[in-house]
């Protein structure tokens, strides 16, 4: 038994004194907790402890006979006066016969009532006509009583009645719903492997065939993922992967990450496409796209800068930071590398829009990929040459005018040759805008994985076939 006293002040009852006395814990519902507090008047009285309670002697059967039934039994109370008793005495046998006479004679006179039953009583009885008055009004109010007690309850079955068809009712309607909701087919992008068209709407893929050759690279790891907002690891293929089982499978989360980036569709969609919670998607989504930027990112020029829009950062150093003056507003820019037949060898990350080409090119880790005699295209802007020459590589640039009138032969014919290259690069960075996710400024709630966004999407691009023909 547990070690506890009552939490009536001025009630001494404790496990001690009173081991046999039954101690009540207080309701869970809040609604009578808070009544209790009230008729308690404790004011140190902790309602949520687990080791509150209350003895029997504060209810009027000494226990509580009902989890909502309040105490009324305190120190401060008055007792209430005892009712008295009334004794029972037993009717003498002749009163049967006088209720026979009452049934039998109920609209006959007084008179003729009164003489019949004088007729049924034997001489050797006790005369109880005095006492007929008296039996009769008890009878009448018993009836009246029970009569009332009688609507009383019809009227508590009927509105119960109500109560639970309005129970049943909602019950339907909530079974219909279920079933409704789990009648509709999650979306499946096999619906439409057959339409070269739809695969692309949908995934951005050229293809089904596509789709499946990118998807067979990242299965196996994708299998054992770690979901967490703060990074992704994945497991050995052989580990049982812990936790709960996953709602959606490898497939699934593939496409769904697929259609997020491709169409641009809003978690709370993508929920219901799905069948799943806003936070699973959101929580799918991270991670996945985390995962693919480490498996897909690109081997390894012809470079260039783009910039894409951002929401504004309430912190005025951020947004200094980030704004372009070229776009004129809050950007994120990135440097883009494409081989001459037109495939991406290097996406940097993105970074604010106020830096310059030279200082991207610096930072991204762009020099590192470059090997000895390498020829770098670039526009006018990108005045690295001193950077490139320190790890052997060379920059072509369009020639300048300065001060001359016109180009010569030579370097027009030149200036020619890198604008029909870098062109590539250009239509390169429409096609990765095509990704309908990029069409609305990028939230600042998903600024930590932007870079990882826009890598995986350059990833999918090399997929599609080459802009250069």
């Amino acid at each position: 038994m547990g070690k506890f006293s009552c939490c009536v002040p001025g009630c001494t009852n404790n496990w001690r004194n009173s081991p046999k006395k039954k101690f009540h814990t207080l309701p869970s519902d809040t609604k009578v907790r808070r009544l209790y507090e009230k008729l308690i008047r404790n004011e140190n009285l902790k309602l949520n402890a687990q080791h509150t309670r209350i003895c029997g002697d504060h209810f009027p059967d000494g226990e509580r006979m009902c989890r909502t039934q309040l105490p009324s039994i305190f120190p401060w109370t008055a007792t209430p006066e005892k009712r008295r008793v009334i004794e029972k005495h037993e009717v003498p046998s002749t009163t049967k016969k006088i209720r026979k006479g009452l049934e039998a004679c109920e609209l006959r006179s007084e008179d003729v009532f009164a003489e019949e039953i004088e007729n049924n009583v034997s001489d050797n009885e006790v005369p109880v006509s005095e006492n007929i008055d008296f039996v009769v009004c008890i009878d009448q109010a018993c009836q009246t009583e029970d009569f009332r007690d009688l609507e009383d309850l019809k009227a508590k079955i009927e509105t119960l009645n109500k109560e639970i068809e309005a129970l049943n009712k909602e019950n339907e309607d909530l079974k219909k719903n279920i079933r409704e909701t789990n009648s509709k087919p999650k979306f499946d992008i096999e619906d439409y492997k057959s339409s070269d068209e739809d695969i692309s709407f949908y995934t951005g893929f050229p293809n089904y065939d596509t789709l499946i050759l990118c998807f067979d690279l990242l299965k196996e790891k994708a299998k054992n993922l770690c979901y967490s907002d703060k990074g992704t690891t994945h497991f050995d293929p052989s580990y049982n992967k812990p936790g709960s089982r996953r709602k959606l499978s490898v497939w699934q989360e593939f496409t769904m990450v697929l259609l997020r980036l491709r169409l641009g569709l809003f978690t709370k969609e993508l929920a219901d496409r799905f069948r799943v919670s806003v936070s699973t998607v959101s929580s799918v989504c991270r991670t996945w796209i985390m995962f693919m930027r480490k498996e897909l990112e690109p081997i390894f020029s012809i470079i260039d800068c783009t910039e894409l829009q951002m929401e504004s950062p309430s912190s005025l150093d951020k947004r200094s930071l980030c704004y372009s003056s070229y776009k004129s507003r809050t950007t994120m820019k990135s440097l883009i590398g494409i081989t001459p037949n037109g495939v991406v060898s290097f996406c940097s990350d993105l970074y604010c829009g106020s830096i310059s080409d030279p200082q991207i090119v610096k930072q991204s880790g762009y020099l590192q990929h470059l090997n000895r005699g390498d020829l770098v295209m670039a526009d006018k802007g990108f005045t690295i040459q001193d950077e490139l020459a320190s790890v052997g590589a060379k920059l072509a640039l369009p020639h300048f005018m300065k001060g001359k009138k016109q180009f010569t032969k030579e370097e027009s014919e030149h200036n020619k040759k890198i604008a029909s290259l870098r062109i590539h690069v250009e239509r390169y960075m429409e096609r990765l805008k095509n990704w309908h996710f990029f069409d609305r400024p990028i939230p600042i709630s998903m600024s930590d994985i932007a870079s990882d966004t826009w890598i995986v999407v350059a990833c999918f691009s090399n997929f599609l076939p080459p802009i250069v023909c």
